[in-house]
């Protein structure tokens, strides 16, 4: 038989060559598309890096005087930048994390006993007292309850924090705005014999009964004083500002702390 004409064996050649050249080109997308494929093969089974806490979303702890508002302004504040608020439903929340009966927590909500102030200090360190120990239910257990959600909280939300020693509780964390509001005592006990119906001696003396209340119970746990302006990023008169400048400034204050927009 005869070889092929030459022009056919010019077109054979070429095709020829043509083919290695496009087999070579696929080669080369296939690789690529199986590193590809590789890499996100990897992005999917890679467990996520934790998140670090200055990335986290703000949370706004509120200390404060008796009659000077600091619920008041942790609230609308609240509610302007729609995130929740915490108050006596941290409480309500421990005793449902712990069993433990919701009335002990309600009867020592920022208070310490007496007998406990002869210990001067049970400083929190951040363990929980297991069930099968006898001091399961104690004071400091309950305390421990209720910092552990202040801490779960914190964790996966924004939100107001009022009272229970929560700037303590969070002073490790970098997204923690600690605030104390208080005002003078003749603007408390006015506020409170308005709100409470009471006469100026009854009000100026349950003013003067909660905020020592307050005051055993923050140094008893955190072996700090709880009006020690060093404790805080923030501390308003809420009698020289009004209710509505401190919620101004809290949220100013936040904003150029984290470089954010609320």
């Amino acid at each position: 038989l005869s070889g092929p004409a030459p022009e056919c064996a010019q077109i054979i050649q070429g095709t020829i060559a043509a083919a290695a050249v496009i087999n070579e080109i696929i080669a080369v997308i296939m690789a690529k598309k199986g590193f590809e494929w590789a890499g996100e093969f990897n992005k999917e089974n890679e467990i996520p890096e934790a998140e670090p806490q200055s990335a986290l979303l703000p949370v706004i702890t509120i200390s404060r005087q008796n009659g000077s508002g600091g619920r008041e302004i942790g609230r609308k504040l609240a509610e302007q930048l729609g995130i929740p608020f915490y108050d006596r439903e941290l409480f309500y929340m421990a005793s449902e994390e712990s069993g433990i009966n919701l009335e002990m927590f309600g009867n020592l909500d920022e208070k310490v006993r007496k007998s406990f102030l002869d210990k001067r200090t049970h400083k929190y360190v951040g363990d929980l007292i297991p069930p099968e120990s006898s001091s399961f239910v104690s004071d400091e257990n309950l305390f421990n309850y209720q910092a552990k959600i202040i801490k779960d909280l914190a964790d996966k939300e924004s939100c107001i924090i009022v009272g229970r020693c929560a700037d303590f509780v969070l002073k490790d964390r970098d997204n923690v705005v600690k605030t104390f509001i208080w005002a003078p005592m003749v603007d408390c006990i006015k506020t409170v014999m308005d709100l409470q119906s009471l006469s100026e001696k009854d009000a100026e003396r349950k003013i003067k009964k909660i905020d020592r209340h307050r005051s055993d119970y923050y140094h008893y746990y955190t072996c700090r004083d709880w009006d020690d302006c060093r404790n805080y990023d923030l501390c308003l008169n809420s009698s020289l500002l009004g209710y509505e400048k401190c919620t101004q400034l809290i949220k100013a204050y936040t904003e150029i702390k984290f470089d954010i927009k609320l």
